[in-house]
C-alpha cells in the first residue's frame, strides 16, 4: 500500500470538494441542488431542498435549440 496519492484520487477528492461547495451555497441561497442521475429516465433530475426533501422533476425544453 503506498503512502502517495495518486492523481486520480487528488482529483476526484478535488471534485467532491467542489460539489460540496457548491450545494452548500446553494442551500445558504435558500435554493435547490440539482442531481442528474442515470438511475432516472431520460429528462428527470433529482432536486435536495436543504431541509432534506428529494424531489424528482421533469425537465423539457422550451423555444429554439442550440448548436
Amino acid at each position: 500500500m503506498s503512502l502517495v496519492k495518486d492523481s486520480k484520487d487528488t482529483n476526484q477528492e478535488k471534485y467532491l470538494d467542489v460539489l460540496r461547495n457548491l450545494r452548500a451555497k446553494n442551500f445558504s441561497r435558500d435554493l435547490p441542488f440539482l442531481i442528474l442521475s442515470n438511475d432516472l429516465p431520460g429528462g428527470q433530475v433529482y432536486k435536495e431542498y436543504a431541509d432534506g426533501r428529494i424531489e424528482i422533476q421533469q425537465i423539457s425544453s422550451v423555444g429554439q435549440e442550440f448548436s
